[in-house]
């Protein structure tokens, strides 16, 4: 029997879908960093490519990580209520939360966590820089840091993705 048109299908899904997550997730963390939003389509491709990958090659696992996710947004929500996170932030942590598994997403969030640490750290970093260059070098032109923007934690969730799939996937 000859093979179709799409038998090699099932060998490049798994190349396909992570490389238009990464994509999207790329995409997510830089409009985060620049407009300190994160488009809900970068989320809801992030979403689509987690469940097509988990129901085409661990679909006896889909349950487990619709349940990360709904823990994720849930947790987030209040979050978000509480105004700790934005709510584009809860949307993207959630979506990527779909790709662990439940004894995984400890990792995902710790590391998270730490990558916004290690976000924040720079972000004081600049605006301490800013403020010595306006005081100090008034002559230079150093980039103002606006202390009311929100720090881009798209950033710091995209990083913390990456460095928990690495491990992980």
């Amino acid at each position: 029997m000859q093979p179709g048109p799409f038998s090699h299908f099932s060998d490049l899904a798994p190349i396909i879908l992570i490389l238009v997550n990464a994509t999207a997730v790329l995409a997510g963390a830089l409009t985060d960093l620049f407009y300190r939003k994160i488009p809900n389509v970068h989320v809801a491709i992030v979403a689509v490519c987690a469940v097509t990958y988990v129901a085409l090659f661990q679909r006896d696992q889909l349950l487990l990580h619709l349940l990360n996710f709904f823990y994720v947004a849930g947790v987030g929500v209040i979050l978000f209520r509480k105004k700790v996170l934005g709510g584009g932030d809860v949307k993207f942590i959630a979506a990527l939360a779909l790709w662990f598994l439940p004894q995984q997403l400890g990792a995902f969030i710790m590391t998270v966590l730490i990558c916004g640490g290690v976000l924040g750290s720079i972000y004081l970093a600049f605006c301490l820089l800013h403020l010595l260059c306006k005081k100090h070098l008034p002559w230079l032109r150093v980039p103002e840091v606006k202390a009311n923007a929100g720090m881009p934690y798209g950033v710091a969730t995209a990083v913390g993705f990456a460095l928990v799939s690495l491990r992980f996937m």
